[in-house]
């Protein structure tokens, strides 16, 4: 019988609680450690980024995969909410209002460019 050969692999990536069980239930080592945190914060930001990339190069004929995308962000975007101690009826309250006075994306605008005397400048 031949030796494995074992490659080390780093990633140093946040990942969901029971990815290591299954990388072990594979036969393989998953070496974790838990974030302090501010670590967490740091890393939520970067896994929303790192999630709403893979929604977008999704394909959007393969529903599945779409949906499995979405649920990866809204599961980022849900732990970052509680990190934060932020509500989900805040969140919603503020989406009413901004829709209310901003509205929504139905019309599928995408602004071109603005011209007059003085372009007031949003940060």
């Amino acid at each position: 019988m031949a030796d494995k050969a074992y490659i080390r692999k780093a990633y140093h990536k946040l990942v969901r609680d029971n990815v290591p069980g299954i990388i072990r239930a594979k036969g393989e080592v998953a070496v974790c450690r838990a974030l302090s945190e501010v670590e967490f914060r740091r890393e939520l930001f970067k896994k929303v980024i790192e999630e709403v990339g893979e929604l977008e190069a999704a394909d959007p004929y393969t529903p599945g995969k779409v949906w499995d995308e979405f649920a990866d962000v809204y599961e980022t975007l849900e732990a970052l909410r509680g990190l934060l101690g932020v509500s989900k009826r805040d969140i919603e309250e503020r989406q009413r209002i901004k829709r209310q006075q901003r509205g929504g994306f139905a019309k599928r605008l995408l602004l071109e460019y603005t011209e007059g005397p003085e372009v007031l400048r949003r940060q």
